[in-house]
């Protein structure tokens, strides 16, 4: 598994404990439903700056170790 495939489960696992769809994470970061879709799956190389509009919504923080 690669680091993006590991950030885009955090990112998938976080959203789901949360109870949010990922229209509505989209509707509170600001983000297509599609690039969190692509997040998600590992298919997309996201920034720092991108990850951390996702993550305010989830009241969650991202660090190296929960990827690793």
């Amino acid at each position: 598994m690669t680091d993006r495939e590991r950030i885009g489960d955090l990112i998938k696992r976080l959203r789901k404990d949360k109870g949010m769809t990922q229209e509505r994470l989209s509707e509170l970061s600001g983000m297509t439903r599609a690039t969190i879709c692509k997040i998600e799956s590992g298919k997309f190389n996201a920034s720092i700056d991108l990850l951390s509009k996702l993550i305010k919504p989830l009241n969650a923080e991202l660090s190296i170790r929960e990827i690793e």
